[in-house]
């Protein structure tokens, strides 16, 4: 899923996503997969 469509399903502003997001990478949570036109975060 992108952060775009992640922020719009939760209903959170984009700021807030990105910070939980960042959080998650610091601990080792998520892996990002870079695409065509958008980079995808997936949970590990």
């Amino acid at each position: 899923m992108t952060l775009s469509k992640l922020a719009r399903h939760i209903n959170a502003p984009r700021d807030l996503v990105m910070q939980g997001v960042g959080w998650l990478a610091r601990e080792g949570k998520v892996t990002f997969h870079e695409g065509t036109r958008s980079r995808v975060i997936s949970l590990t």
